[in-house]
């Protein structure tokens, strides 16, 4: 249950100051999903869980938001931080797929596991993945006939200290019981949080988080202290079987906060160009890309209309489809979910 949550991390009670200094990108793409079921550790065979603590051993030493790491620690709610967060350290890094999630097994007179959690590495040494499964994770709720479940993997590349998530098979019937208060699970990078020992809230200082709905979404980079439980920074429902999302580090974000300049793209879906409209006027330092369900660059075309306005062509054929659409300046980056008629 949520509460447990607030209470583990009162028991860390940190509250940071320094400011990390890895920034990470986020694309997406589509590709089928590979359970590790049959190959995997099952890291919570012996319990049914539900807030808990557990280790996810890593083959290789992974940069963790600007922190070694040669394992990770995660929380069942779908939050993983470094190992030594149950030190005199807090680290101030978190990433978020949270949602309260639970065993299904807590739903039964049986009180057997049916949701294990998988842990496995695999790869040859400078290719090796980290991959973690929740399989068939049910949610917590007030009525136990609710058995909605989701399928879920992180993973953690060696090669370029990548993070992906991997959505699953699911079934969702009850949105509303399931999330409660919020719209969908938080899909965050947090690079900086702090915990308040008074109100017992927790802060999400500089973050990244992913905003939409399944169909049409985008990345936001924030540098505004956010409370954990604001609705608005949440996902509006669940990814899609077969979607993956991917964050790539390398991006310094500069202490302007990006979440005050507005953008916005028209017309969308689109045919062969596009506009990007923003509120202020745009950076001449700034960069546009836009990149396919495969992370694959399109060669693009601008024309600047005015200082707030840049005219976007297709260089090429495109099939139709979603695109991701970026905007980077020094300022930060903000990504947006476009439709190729």
């Amino acid at each position: 249950m949520n509460k447990m949550i607030t209470l583990i991390f009162f028991t860390w009670c940190i509250a940071l100051e320094s400011q990390s200094t890895i920034k990470y990108n986020f694309s997406h793409r589509m590709e089928s999903y590979l359970s590790i079921e049959s190959t995997g550790i099952n890291v919570t065979e012996d319990f049914v869980w539900d807030d808990e603590l557990f280790f996810a051993p890593l083959d290789f030493t992974l940069n963790f938001m600007g922190e070694s790491a040669d394992g990770l620690l995660g929380v069942t709610n779908g939050w993983f931080v470094h190992p030594d967060a149950l030190m005199d350290d807090f680290p101030e890094s978190v990433i978020f797929l949270y949602a309260d999630y639970m065993d299904l097994g807590m739903n039964t007179a049986e009180g057997e596991p049916l949701s294990p959690i998988y842990v496995q590495n695999t790869g040859t040494v400078g290719e090796r993945v980290a991959i973690v499964e929740y399989n068939n994770a049910g949610f917590y709720t007030d009525d136990p006939t609710i058995n909605d479940f989701v399928n879920f993997q992180f993973r953690f590349y060696e090669k370029d200290n990548a993070i992906e998530m991997h959505f699953g098979p699911s079934e969702l019937n009850n949105i509303q019981e399931i999330f409660g208060f919020f719209p969908g699970p938080l899909v965050s990078l947090a690079y900086n949080t702090s915990f308040d020992t008074i109100t017992e809230d927790i802060h999400l200082d500089t973050f990244l988080y992913v905003s939409g709905n399944p169909d049409s979404f985008s990345a936001i980079h924030s540098n505004t202290a956010t409370d954990l439980n604001t609705p608005g920074i949440y996902f509006n429902g669940w990814p899609k079987e077969n979607q993956v999302f991917r964050f790539t580090p390398g991006m310094v974000i500069a202490n302007r906060d990006v979440e005050d300049t507005e953008w916005n793209v028209f017309p969308n879906p689109f045919q062969d160009k596009l506009v990007l409209r923003c509120n202020v006027s745009i950076p001449n330092t700034s960069e546009l890309q836009l990149t396919n369900s495969l992370g694959q660059n399109i060669e693009i075309s601008t024309r600047n209309i005015s200082d707030r306005m840049i005219e976007i062509k297709t260089d090429q054929q495109l099939p139709s489809g979603m695109y991701l659409l970026s905007a980077l300046s020094t300022n930060g980056m903000v990504s947006m979910s476009v439709i190729k008629k």
